[in-house]
């Protein structure tokens, strides 16, 4: 079975994806920012939310979004 144009593109996509790519120093203070104020939520959350399905759906949601936060931080020129 051959690669077809689409499925070429999504391999791209997956290689720039999963690239390893070092958090610069200049960009360093953003990241702590952001994980501080992540990490914050994250407490807030667990403080006043009964643990719950939904909790644990907004404590996931808030580590994926500071992944993505974190790649775009990493991808920006």
């Amino acid at each position: 079975m051959g690669i077809d144009a689409t499925d070429k593109l999504v391999l791209e996509r997956i290689d720039t994806a999963f690239e390893h790519v070092p958090v610069p120093a200049e960009k360093q203070d953003r990241y702590q920012k952001l994980h501080e104020a992540a990490r914050e939520m994250a407490r807030g959350i667990v403080d006043l939310c009964q643990d719950s399905m939904e909790r644990s759906s907004a404590l996931q949601a808030l580590e994926q979004s500071i992944l993505w936060t974190d790649a775009a931080l990493r991808r920006a020129a």
